[in-house]
């Protein structure tokens, strides 16, 4: 502002003017920070609940629960002392072993933090293929980590996927705190979203429905699309605000009453969407963080990566990259780069 302009200031009748223009020069410098940080997402995810009221339930065509849910059951997985304070319910395809197995190796390895129990599951589907089918039971036999549902292993079925691994966590482990529904192409930094989620109302915590939330996302009606949503399946122009189906945590008695609406809403064929519809009808509020990474993949930094809660696009020998990463217990951060945080991963993410 000029001296011109800050003569003009002194003067009574253009105060307001210029607190206004402050206020202009004020935002400009501040809201790409807040954008690149995720601070405004998480301050507008503040409003989100006030607002959410608990939609219909008359819709009477949901997910049929009526045949056998399981090829695999696996209903002891959650046997123990105590139960889970987070189980990792992992979404994976039949044929990526190598995945699962990196997994396995890595994040997935972790069994207890400060005293707290963690188990880690993978759901798949039924494979075209015979002989897949016979590697999948050889695969159960070894690690004894897998639930396998009796539908055909498509995308179109994830949705079905997701609602097989609610209603086995809501069956065989009713006692978990938290559930972690992630994809087998993302690095979870278990320590630090462990350390979250345990201001979240521990040791009773309710109502937590938590990731990256998609914001007035619209349905895909292009036929050719993947994605693809029919006027049928959603006749509405906006989805309700969802969490992002890469990760995503909820609490055990979220996940038992969206594996119970889900009998009366009419499955949508995009799971994310779909749990978001449901969290809708709950009156659950999703809440926003943005230490999840939603689609967006991390290139592997010290820097990064022991701040971040996920990271997508990880095959597995960058799971093993960053896990060795974060086990080496290095930190040539500097001090700068330490306060930077989650602001420094978007920078060398662009």
């Amino acid at each position: 502002m000029s001296l011109k302009g800050l003569a003009m200031c002194r003067l009574r009748s253009h105060r307001w003017m210029c607190r206004y223009l402050l206020l202009g020069l004020v935002g400009t410098a501040v809201a790409p920070a807040l954008i690149l940080t995720g601070l405004l997402e998480e301050l507008l995810a503040f409003s989100i609940a006030p607002f959410l009221r608990s939609g219909s339930s008359s819709i009477d065509r949901g997910w049929n629960t009526s045949g056998d849910l399981y090829r695999i059951a696996n209903d002891k997985a959650c046997h123990g002392a105590v139960p889970p304070f987070l189980l990792n319910l992992v979404v994976s395809s039949p044929s990526n072993f190598e995945a699962r197995q990196a997994i396995r190796q890595t994040w997935g390895s972790t069994e207890e933090l400060k005293g707290l129990r963690i188990r880690t599951l993978f759901a798949v589907g039924q494979p075209q293929a015979p002989d897949v089918q016979v590697l999948l039971e050889q695969e159960f036999i070894e690690h004894r980590d897998l639930v396998q549902g009796t539908f055909h292993d498509t995308y179109r079925n994830l949705t079905l996927k997701t609602l097989m691994l609610l209603r086995w966590a809501s069956t065989f482990c009713p006692e978990a705190h938290f559930l972690l529904k992630v994809d087998d192409d993302v690095f979870v930094n278990t320590k630090r979203l462990v350390g979250h989620l345990r201001t979240l109302g521990y040791p009773r915590p309710e109502g937590i429905y938590l990731g990256r939330i998609h914001w007035l996302a619209r349905p895909v009606r292009d036929l050719a699309s993947q994605y693809y949503i029919a006027e049928a399946e959603f006749p509405g122009y906006i989805f309700p605000l969802y969490c992002s189906g890469t990760a995503y945590v909820v609490s055990g008695d979220v996940a038992q009453q969206v594996a119970a609406v889900a009998l009366e809403t009419p499955i949508v064929p995009v799971e994310d969407v779909y749990v978001g519809i449901c969290a809708r009808k709950l009156g659950v509020a999703p809440q926003h963080s943005a230490w999840f990474s939603g689609t967006t993949h991390y290139p592997l930094d010290i820097c990064c990566y022991q701040h971040i809660f996920t990271s997508h696009h990880m095959t597995p020998t960058l799971m093993k990259a960053a896990w060795g990463l974060l086990a080496s217990g290095k930190n040539g951060c500097s001090r700068l780069l330490r306060r930077l945080e989650l602001l420094w991963c978007k920078l060398i993410s662009l």
